[in-house]
């Protein structure tokens, strides 16, 4: 009843996501007056969807009115037979931004590039599982004291791009294009490029896919591969590894 049985990157749950939208947002009071904590729960487990399908700014105003009706009802759910975990579904609060911090007091300065924008979509889906780094990186870095939009200022930039088809569309084709450093990377010769960093949810690139980015840091979860009988691995000299993401 709380949907723990679904997984909430299914897109089982579009048609769900469609009569939210269509006909339970569109009587509120009716649908907080027959079950609130069935309208609670329905709001959080199409949050993906919707964040995939109506966009970032619509999912942070579901998960902002998910929250204040559970603060407002809290009161009846341990009257209710419906088991309500609010902190199950923490690390959507900190894709939606709605966690600012100061990044653990340090100095560092991070420029955050925003030519690769339209490859940082679908967070709350590529944020979940074991391959989510890439997405929970950026929205900590965008939501931290250390971002600069100055990039003369900037001490690191991180270039975002989310897991999967978005990241493949970085790193395998837009990272190569001949006008990439002017245009897409405009900063990215300053430091031959190492003062740059992105971040590898899984599977590290291949030699020739990291070749205009061969001086950047990796953020990688990997630290070895053999990907189609070749070998690659990372670089302790300037490679980082992170935990991976369960």
């Amino acid at each position: 009843r709380d949907g723990r049985a679904l997984d909430p990157r299914s897109d089982a749950l579009d048609s769900l996501r469609e009569i939210l939208k269509d006909e339970v947002l569109t009587d509120l009071k009716g649908a907080i007056s027959d079950c609130v904590f069935g309208l609670i729960s329905l709001l959080v487990l199409t949050l993906p969807l919707v964040d995939t399908h109506e966009g970032f700014d619509v999912a942070r105003e579901r998960l902002r009115l998910a929250d204040g009706l559970l603060v407002r009802f809290i009161e009846l759910l341990p009257q209710s037979d419906w088991a309500l975990q609010p902190g199950r579904h923490v690390q959507y609060r900190q894709l939606l931004g709605f966690q600012q911090h100061d990044c653990e007091g340090s100095g560092l300065k991070i420029y955050i590039y925003n030519t690769t924008s339209d490859l940082t979509r679908r967070r709350l889906a590529t944020g979940s599982g074991m391959m989510g780094a890439a997405s929970h990186f950026h929205a900590y870095f965008e939501n931290g004291a250390c971002q600069t939009t100055n990039a003369e200022a900037a001490d690191l930039f991180l270039i975002p791009a989310n897991h999967g088809a978005q990241y493949d569309e970085f790193l395998e084709h837009r990272a190569h294009f001949k006008n990439a450093s002017e245009v897409m990377l405009p900063y990215l010769n300053r430091n031959r490029g190492a003062d740059h960093f992105f971040v590898v949810s899984a599977n590290l690139p291949s030699w020739p896919n990291l070749e205009p980015l061969r001086n950047a840091m990796q953020l990688t979860v990997e630290s070895y591969q053999v990907n189609d009988g070749i070998a690659r691995w990372y670089s302790p000299w300037k490679d980082i590894m992170i935990p991976g993401y369960i």
